[in-house]
């Protein structure tokens, strides 16, 4: 039979250069009858779909222009000229296409054309003919686009996917988890349970990026997997840690802090090392990002990473904004590593440009700045404290008890009293928010308050009342 199989397969081969796909075709689904269907011929000969046979292979022309099609608004002008002839393998092309013309930054301006809709219907009706790579490719330029097709389209997406799980290689799984993360579709504790158990097996062909990745988005669909997938994960990135990039060693390290997850010392130690190697390469968000995940992992980084910030250009910090500057002021002070004067000034002096000055730290913000300022004994001077206190002033209504407590902390730790105005109005606040204020809160602020002088504070967060609460507590 092993002979005759053989015999028929050359045939085949044969009918391919001379009578056409159609022959072929016929002959392979003889030997499959032959030879008892199963997988052996499967990777011997090309698999020769039913559709392709009716359809006249000309699309190669507008596969082509496609491909080096470098607008989006270009690309879309061909599906709207194209659309009755879209098959499988020229929708896996249009959106390769489509994230290649995609910003990297920003949501893009034709997610709401007509033309990109018609592709997407288009789409939606060869869904379960698309091959695993070409799924990926979709939801990527779809998340790449910032839009949500519906959950209808994703639930479709995800069964096609599972159909195409066991032949999926470990970047069209990453991808497509990934993008579903950033379009925040959960597609299920099942459907991820099954990406996990088809990554610890193919763990040995995940590339860095495939591993950082999948990793990523576990953590952002807070997706906790099985205590035997570590294991195996740890050993494939310990093996090729030194090939990770900058951007793949601070995704990794933020999804473990965010899992929850201790990695092996020697792992992050090398994950660490890996990241000072290549400094010049991770942006300043990413190096911000590193330095939190070490504060949640209990792990004070190098001298090199700390000062990695304070390094950069004035111009790399636009893009934080000021929850993110101020996010940054935080992260030094729960180190409690002093950057240095001159750069603590300067994001303060960046955060006090703005109108109205320190306006977009938010409630929190503000008080992480304080909070962060007297941690480090880092003074800000009058000025600076000044602007930074007439925000607070003007937010304490949107600030929670703990907020209100580091505020007068941060105060009476670097000797500025606020004022009257402002010791009254911050009373008001408290006395309306008394029932949050935890133990551990209406002491420092009774701490605060005697430290300053304020004995109305003072005496408020010792009356009998917070004593029945404490006892409570």
């Amino acid at each position: 039979r092993a002979s005759l199989a053989k015999r028929l397969g050359m045939i085949a081969a044969q009918c391919i250069a001379v009578a056409g796909a159609a022959a072929a075709a016929a002959v392979l689904h003889c030997i499959q009858d032959h030879h008892g269907g199963g997988p052996a011929f499967a990777w011997r000969l090309p698999r020769v779909r039913t559709d392709d046979l009716s359809r006249p292979r000309d699309h190669q022309p507008l596969a082509q222009q496609l491909a080096h099609t470098a607008s989006a608004l270009d690309l879309l002008e061909l599906v709207e000229q194209n659309s009755d002839g879209l098959n499988e393998e020229l929708v896996d092309v249009a959106f390769r296409g489509l994230a290649r013309a995609t910003p990297s930054t920003g949501k893009a301006e034709y997610s709401d054309d007509p033309r990109f809709h018609l592709l997407l219907s288009r789409t939606t009706d060869l869904l379960t003919n698309l091959r695993a790579d070409a799924l990926s490719n979709v939801l990527l330029a779809l998340a790449k686009v910032q839009h949500h097709p519906g959950d209808a389209f994703m639930d479709d997406f995800k069964r096609a996917t599972l159909r195409r799980m066991l032949r999926s290689k470990p970047q069209e799984i990453s991808v497509s988890i990934w993008a579903m993360a950033k379009l925040a579709y959960h597609p299920g504790t099942d459907f991820l349970r099954l990406v996990e158990e088809k990554s610890i097996r193919s763990m040995s062909s995940f590339a860095p990026r495939d591993m950082a990745t999948l990793l990523w988005s576990f953590a952002t669909l807070r997706y906790y997997p099985d205590g035997l997938f570590w294991k195996p994960f740890w050993a494939a990135i310990q093996e090729k840690v030194t090939e990770f990039s900058g951007v793949e060693v601070s995704n990794t390290l933020w999804a473990f802090a965010k899992l929850e997850v201790q990695p092996p010392q020697p792992l992050l130690e090398a994950l660490l090392s890996q990241a000072e190697s290549q400094l010049d390469e991770i942006n300043s968000q990413k190096m911000a990002s590193i330095l939190w995940s070490c504060i949640r992992l209990s792990h004070m980084p190098s001298e090199d990473l700390l000062q990695a910030l304070p390094h950069r250009r004035d111009a790399e910090f636009r893009s934080f904004g000021q929850k993110g500057l101020a996010h940054m002021v935080w992260i030094y002070g729960k180190l409690d590593y002093n950057p240095g004067a001159s750069f603590l000034n300067d994001v303060l002096d960046r955060l006090g440009r703005s109108l109205p000055p320190f306006g977009y730290c938010g409630p929190q913000g503000l008080s992480d700045i304080l909070w962060a300022c007297a941690k480090l004994k880092h003074n800000p001077g009058k000025e600076r404290l000044g602007l930074l206190l007439g925000r607070v002033h003007h937010e304490l209504s949107d600030s929670g008890p703990s907020q209100l407590a580091h505020i007068m902390w941060a105060c009476s730790k670097l000797g500025f009293n606020p004022g009257d105005d402002f010791l009254q109005a911050w009373l008001e606040k408290a006395r309306a928010k008394a029932s949050g204020f935890s133990l551990a809160d209406r002491n420092l602020a009774r701490w605060s308050s005697k430290r300053l002088g304020f004995r109305a504070g003072a005496a408020f967060f010792a009356s009998s009342t917070f004593k029945v609460r404490a006892a409570e507590d």
